[in-house]
C-alpha cells in the first residue's frame, strides 16, 4: 500500500496519508477504518525500529463516546481507543493521527522502557514517529458526554481549573487539594462567581 507523505511528519517517519486537510470521514466506520490504517503502519515502524515489539500485535482500534480526553491506552488488552464524538468534528480529526501515534507510544513506551506517563521513554517513541509531544489538546468539549464543568480555584503559585467532583469533595469538606507547585491548599477563586 503507497501514501502520501504527511507534510507534519518528519522525513522518514511510517506514517500514511495524513488528516491534516479535509473533513473527517462521512461515516463512523470509516472513520475507524482509517485510525486503524494509521496504527497498523505506526506499529509497523515501531517494530523495524524496536525489535522488542515484534512479537506484539498492532493494538486494537476502538471508539469510546464518553469523556474530555481525545484518546486513551489501555495496556492489557493491549488497545488504544479515540473518543468518538470529539474525533468526528473536523476540528478533532486534525488531531487524530498525531492522537494514533501519542496512544501507541505509551504502549510501546510501556513494554521498551516501563514508562507508562510522559516520561522520556514515550518522548522517545513520539520523536521516532515524528510526532509532537504533546499531553493534552485544545479542543472545546463543552457538550461532550461525560464532561464535567471546570471551577477554578488558586494557590499562592497560579490559578487551577477543577472539575466537579472535586470541587463538590472540597465543599463537602470531604477532600482538600494542594498545589503540586507550591504546596498550598486550594481556594476557591473570589472572581469565578
Amino acid at each position: 500500500m503507497t501514501g502520501v507523505p504527511d507534510p507534519q511528519r518528519r522525513p522518514g517517519a511510517a506514517a500514511p496519508a495524513g488528516c491534516r486537510s479535509g473533513p473527517p470521514p462521512a461515516t463512523e466506520a470509516e472513520c475507524l477504518e482509517r485510525l486503524k490504517a494509521w496504527a497498523r503502519a505506526d506499529w509497523r515502524a515501531l517494530c523495524r525500529q524496536w525489535p522488542a515489539l515484534q512479537g506484539l500485535p498492532a493494538p486494537e482500534v476502538v471508539l469510546y463516546r464518553r469523556g474530555s480526553a481525545l484518546g486513551r491506552a489501555w495496556l492489557r488488552p493491549h488497545r488504544i481507543g479515540l473518543n468518538a464524538p470529539l474525533i468526528r468534528r473536523p476540528d478533532g480529526w486534525r488531531e487524530a493521527r498525531d492522537t494514533v501515534a501519542h496512544e501507541l507510544a505509551h504502549l510501546a513506551a510501556w513494554t521498551l522502557f516501563r514508562d507508562r506517563g510522559h516520561g522520556a521513554g514515550w518522548k522517545q517513541v513520539m520523536a521516532a514517529l515524528g510526532a509532537p509531544a504533546t499531553r493534552t489538546h485544545a479542543l472545546d468539549v463543552s457538550g461532550i458526554p461525560g464532561t464535567q464543568r471546570r471551577w477554578q480555584y488558586r494557590c499562592g503559585c497560579s490559578t487551577h481549573r477543577i472539575t466537579t467532583t472535586r470541587h463538590n469533595r472540597i465543599r463537602q469538606g470531604r477532600m482538600r487539594y494542594h498545589c503540586r507547585r507550591c504546596g498550598e491548599a486550594l481556594s476557591r477563586d473570589a472572581d469565578s462567581g
